[in-house]
């Protein structure tokens, strides 16, 4: 029931995108975050939100355990995200991510970083928001590998802020890594029970008077610190609760 009900919402999705070029900006991000909503309900996600959005204009940074960050994070902030190139061959999903006009990067390419990184000073420079996962790949969760700086020099060169977002999953069935296919990875979530993705939109990183190494790795400890503030909380990011999807 679940996939079926993610089939219609990707349908209203693809149409929306093809309608994306006629929209106006704040139009855009109104359907954009109304659609990952709406993905996220269709695949029995609940979302929690801590922190306050400020301006409109940022880089988000975020830690990376699932493809579903992305989804989590434009249903709270639509952004211009910069994903692995590999994901543009995804079925149906790449082909939203092209409209919704993300920029796609090839892992360990200098010259790719540098040009993703042109691309979105100038998204900054003009007012959109930008997304980027500064570790490159994902992770379980518990931990936050060491920050990649170089797409950070876009909030730099804009004169924008860097806005830190810590996310979390209540369960490991969200963690995508290793050999797991995007399909397989789909049905094991829409499989899920009770699965929570957390986000914290944490303090603000003025792009002045830094650079992107230690606005890397000043994001980077206030993402790890949350995080470990939860764990030793209580709160349990990997307790697994499986029903038949």
């Amino acid at each position: 029931m679940r996939l079926f009900l993610l089939s219609v919402v990707v349908a209203l999705g693809v149409v929306a995108t093809a309608l994306f070029p006629l929209l106006g900006g704040s139009v855009r991000g109104g359907l954009q975050r109304a659609w990952c909503r709406l993905v996220l309900a269709a695949l029995g996600v609940r979302l929690k939100v801590e922190g306050e959005a400020a301006a409109d204009r940022e880089l988000v940074v975020a830690n990376h355990v699932s493809w579903l960050d992305v989804v989590a994070l434009s249903a709270v902030r639509p952004a211009v995200f910069v994903c692995k190139s590999e994901i543009a061959a995804w079925p149906v999903f790449g082909r939203l991510l092209h409209g919704a006009g993300t920029v796609f990067m090839r892992r360990g390419s200098a010259r790719a970083a540098y040009r993703a990184m042109r691309e979105l000073s100038m998204l900054l420079a003009i007012g959109e928001r930008a997304a980027v996962f500064p570790e490159g790949t994902t992770t379980r969760g518990a931990d936050v590998l060491p920050f990649r700086p170089a797409l950070l020099q876009s909030a730099l060169n804009a004169g924008c802020a860097i806005r830190p977002v810590a996310l979390s999953y209540t369960s490991e069935v969200a963690v995508y890594e290793g050999g797991i296919s995007f399909l397989a990875s789909l049905w094991a979530i829409a499989g899920a029970s009770g699965l929570q993705v957390r986000l914290v939109l944490l303090p603000g990183i003025a792009a002045a008077g830094i650079t992107r190494r230690e606005a890397a790795a000043l994001a980077r400890e206030l993402i790890l610190s949350r995080i470990r503030h939860e764990s030793l909380a209580g709160a349990s990011h990997f307790a697994p609760t499986l029903r038949a999807a």
